[in-house]
């Protein structure tokens, strides 16, 4: 998976997708997976106390089993912006405001002294309180030379640290609207100077580094480092939550993390967590489960999966639906795919509905089309924005449609004016997941029927998701169609790298438009969508800007996926949270029963 970043940006996902249509937790047994459907958020409970409650005993530890191993610990950067990465660092870098699985933003109180405020409409200005307690895990206090570090190395536009300088940042995530930030009251007090109004300030700024251990000698050296990330064999030395990492284990794929004793919160309940990567076989995971070789797995569901999982009467399981989208880009740099009218008929002969039907909606009979690429279908603002020629798979009309712009057949192929010759593509995906691979085999069958020759690839994730430097990688264009999904925050933003144009079509300036398609009309709405403070009017642009990517059909969005949360019932506090955040998301609250 990927994300979209911090008030800017989406994250792609891997293997456990994040929108919230609804979730419940399963009855009796294994839970089976059983499922109400609520608007808005999750409808599981949500823990609000670090205390255990009667029948828990302090210490123990809980063993994660993940999907995918964590390639570089720096969220700010292509090679790190994944589940996986954030997932690992949700209680150990520090944020103001955290995402409950309501989809709610609220303050973290243990950071903030005061709740952040609007202080100024004119200029936008932004005053957060960080409590005087907060300190790094080497006893430096977090002040607001941590925003700035994170402000500066994160804008491109930085004289020092960004493109013109440095070269820090890595991945567009809306740093460039921020004017100035600054420190008082020993830099426990911060204000942040926005450009314009920006309406989805609370999520931006987050996930913050120690300044005072990244800096290097020189801004260049800075960006070197930040930009190489943290590998696995160098894992985060430094935390401001209530874990941080103790050892890391990259041959076996495993990381330990245990209580931060610089926190100044409440103390996990836990005495360690350990990660262990166990990929996403169904009969693995089960067995792992049954075994208690783990206690908690958080997989992309599958059909056998959850009929496996089912049948373990220890295990409590429950679906959600959260803030993610399967879909497909179009490298328009293909020299077949930069015709629209191409992208068009393909889009209308891809069957949808057939997909969900044979992939998510055999264990979900919510699971459903998403004909929107910035809201999904439960999210308030959700529109329809599809035209009606996308609602059903229809190759007959899509063959008129090519053949009105200059394509041929030479027998059943379909070939491209200009001497192209016959449309050939191939559409990557990640490996070890059936859904994925089921999607490929229909959509290969589909694109047949209008004469396009397709290509399956699978790539393992580090590969698929590595940065732009990466062979075989997204990020590095090595694709026609690309299968994967978007998990992102609620806030709107953070599209904007996603669907804007990239200058001069390099993919060095780590946007997260990989298709390259660019559509000057859309940037110019996206540009009054970033600064429009009223909800309102916030969603009536982001859809005008969604129904004109229809008609440019740089993506085709699938369907909304589900989550699946599967964990003993020796353990309590464990609640899925569909969103961005994770389901490590209040892992300090987890306890072990008696």
């Amino acid at each position: 998976m990927r994300f979209i970043r911090k008030g800017a940006v989406v994250l792609a996902v891997t293997a456990a997708s994040a929108l919230a249509l609804s979730a419940c937790a399963g009855n009796g047994g294994g839970g089976g997976a059983k499922s109400s459907a609520p608007s808005g958020g999750s409808s599981a409970p949500v823990p609000s106390t670090a205390v255990p409650t009667s029948g828990a005993q302090h210490g123990g530890t809980l063993i994660y089993g993940s999907e995918q191993y964590p390639d570089n610990w720096n969220p700010a950067i292509n090679a790190g912006n994944a589940v996986s990465t954030a997932w690992a660092e949700v209680q150990i870098l520090p944020s103001p405001y955290i995402v409950n699985p309501r989809f709610d933003i609220i303050p973290d109180k243990n950071f903030n002294a005061e709740e952040p405020q609007i202080t100024s409409q004119n200029p936008f200005t932004i005053t957060y309180k960080i409590n005087p307690k907060a300190v790094w895990s080497d006893g430096q206090p977090i002040t607001s030379d941590d925003f700035k570090f994170q402000w500066q190395t994160e804008n491109p536009t930085d004289p020092l640290y960004g493109t013109k300088g440095g070269g820090c940042a890595s991945i567009a995530s809306n740093m460039d609207k921020i004017k100035s930030i600054s420190g008082s009251d020993n830099n426990k007090t911060v204000t942040v100077v926005y450009k314009a109004p920006f309406p989805d300030w609370k999520l931006q700024l987050t996930t913050l580094l120690p300044a005072h251990l990244l800096k290097k000698a020189t801004p260049k050296a800075t960006c070197t480092a930040f930009n190489a990330g943290w590998p696995a064999t160098s894992p985060l030395a430094f935390s401001g939550g209530p874990w941080m990492m103790k050892s890391v284990n990259k041959t076996q794929q495993t990381f330990t993390e245990t209580p931060n004793p610089k926190y100044w919160g409440p103390k996990p309940n836990l005495s360690q967590l350990i990660y262990k990567t166990i990929g996403s076989d169904a009969q693995t995971l089960q067995q792992d489960l049954q075994n208690q070789e783990v206690q908690l797995i958080y997989p992309q569901p599958q059909l056998d999966l959850i009929r496996l999982i089912s049948q373990l009467p220890d295990v409590q399981a429950q679906t959600s639906f959260g803030l993610s989208f399967e879909h497909i880009d179009f490298n328009v740099t293909n020299k077949f795919l930069k015709d629209v009218n191409l992208r068009r008929a393909i889009g209308m002969a891809i069957d949808r509905q057939g997909l969900v039907k044979a992939t998510v909606g055999q264990f979900d009979s919510r699971a459903k089309v998403d004909n929107n690429r910035i809201f999904v279908n439960n999210q308030p603002g959700y529109k329809d924005n599809a035209p009606k020629q996308y609602d059903k798979a229809d190759p007959a009309a899509a063959k008129k449609l090519l053949q009105q712009h200059g394509y041929t057949y030479s027998g059943s192929n379909l070939m491209a004016p200009h001497g192209l010759g016959h449309v050939a593509l191939k559409i990557v995906t990640t490996s070890g997941n059936p859904l994925r691979a089921e999607t490929e085999t229909l959509v290969k069958a589909q694109l047949a029927t209008i004469g396009i020759a397709v290509t399956t690839v699978q790539r393992d994730a580090s590969i698929w998701f590595g940065d732009n430097t990466q062979q075989g990688s997204l990020n590095a264009g090595d694709f026609d169609m690309g299968l994967y999904a978007w998990v992102a925050s609620p806030l709107l933003t953070g599209n904007q790298s996603i669907y804007a144009c990239v200058p001069n079509n390099n993919r060095a300036l780590g946007a997260q438009n990989s298709g390259l398609g660019c559509d000057k009309t859309v940037d110019q709405t996206i540009a009054k969508a970033v600064v429009t403070v009223p909800p309102d009017q916030q969603i009536a642009l982001w859809n005008q800007i969604d129904t004109q990517l229809w008609n440019d059909m740089f993506t085709l969005p699938l369907y909304q996926k589900p989550t699946f949360i599967a964990y003993s019932k020796k353990y309590g506090n464990i609640a899925d949270n569909a969103s961005s955040t994770g389901p490590l998301w209040n892992s300090q609250l987890w306890y072990r029963k008696q």
